[in-house]
């Protein structure tokens, strides 16, 4: 309950040049924390790079979103090195660098 996945359509890829990094990605929901999970379609880049992931909550028939988080987290050398969380109502942002109490996140290279 309170699932989804998301399955990115490559087959139009390699014919107009377009390099997929990401092949799913999976988000879930309970009555306390939202849970998300990002596959790669190969191995994690090497280079530094950042990922951004936004996650809005509608209600039915409003125009707006009724709640927005997004995540930035920096990759470096195939590892998780900060990240930080903005929109949580608790507190103005959760980061790396703060308690695991409000939000977590890990990264393996290994899947």
């Amino acid at each position: 309950m309170g699932s989804a996945i998301f399955t990115a359509d490559q087959r139009a890829g390699a014919m107009h040049g377009k390099q997929f990094l990401l092949d799913s990605v999976y988000a879930g929901i309970d009555a306390t924390f939202v849970y998300g999970r990002l596959d790669f379609a190969g191995p994690v880049p090497s280079m530094e790079c950042d990922l951004v992931v936004n996650v809005e909550s509608w209600a039915n028939g409003e125009p707006r979103p009724r709640r927005s988080l997004r995540l930035d987290a920096r990759v470096e050398s195939g590892k998780l090195t900060g990240w930080k969380v903005d929109g949580l109502e608790e507190s103005a942002s959760a980061a790396s660098t703060k308690s695991e109490d409000v939000a977590k996140g890990s990264f393996d290279a290994q899947l």
